[in-house]
């Protein structure tokens, strides 16, 4: 069956590409050959692009499908303080850019110690440069961290062997888990996270913390600290299920498989 994420993000980028070059075409009759085979460029681009993501366009997974809920709750929040990985907003910051994993890691360890008030500024600036040098030591650079050595790097940081890695993650696997109390951590490709406040395209490597969801409306409700409007942000369970996949610890190394995993923090 067609994923209608898929097709709606690429219905409207098309658009936007087609409306722009419309408008460029309009402002000059000189341009209309040059901007029509720049037309037909993006048109075959595009093309390529589906098929290579083939695989992603088409939902083909049963964890998708409807979960027997006997017993479970309908809906699930966890009380997880919010802390966007650039708390004075210094997305210039190439640090804080890639700081995804290290937000995550400091929302985790505030809920297994049961810490619930807002992190100031100052003080979450102070968690994550600590969590900065302490990824530097141990892989060379604090971007880009795989769910294995972010795992570790909070079993450190908080002081706690309630945390660990699960690989080929299903819809259930996700729901029983928050449903039995604990939160979940994931990669994801944030180029398919649908989320209107990510700048530009999103992340293509991110982390997400989960820490609730809506059943009735087929909604995760996250902490998601790529944008300082990320609190109790909601992913539809088709987006995100679709848009997790691990990635390799190091500065934007490739992503040689699509394999989703989450690492699952208890108290």
């Amino acid at each position: 069956m067609m994923n209608n994420f898929f097709v709606k993000t690429c219905v409207k980028k098309y658009n936007q590409a087609k409306n722009f070059l419309f408008k460029i075409i309009k402002s000059g009759k000189k341009r209309k050959i040059f901007i029509f085979g720049l037309f037909i460029f993006i048109i075959l681009v595009s093309l390529i692009f589906f098929w290579k993501n083939l695989d992603r366009f088409y939902s083909v997974d049963s964890d998708l499908e409807e979960i027997n809920m006997t017993g479970l709750p309908m809906y699930v929040k966890h009380e997880v303080l919010f802390m966007s990985q650039a708390p004075s907003k210094q997305w210039h910051s190439v640090l804080y850019q890639d700081a995804c994993e290290e937000a995550s890691i400091i929302m985790a360890t505030h809920w297994i110690t049961g810490e619930k008030d807002d992190v100031s500024v100052g003080k979450a600036e102070q968690e994550l440069e600590k969590l900065f040098k302490i990824s530097k030591e141990k892989h060379g650079s604090s971007i880009d961290m795989s769910a294995e050595d972010t795992a570790e790097l909070l079993r450190e940081y908080s002081d706690s062997n309630s945390v660990e890695v699960v690989y080929d993650a299903t819809l259930e696997n996700v729901i029983r888990t928050l449903a039995d109390g604990r939160i979940i951590i994931v990669p994801a490709d944030g180029e398919w996270l649908d989320n209107k406040y990510f700048a530009g395209a999103g992340p293509e490597r991110h982390m997400v913390v989960i820490i609730g969801y809506d059943y009735k409306k087929k909604k995760f409700i996250t902490n998601d600290p790529g944008t300082n409007r990320g609190k109790d942000f909601r992913y539809t369970f088709d987006n995100l299920m679709s848009s997790l996949r691990d990635y390799q610890t190091g500065k934007k190394l490739p992503i040689d498989e699509e394999r989703r995993a989450m690492i699952i923090v208890g108290r």
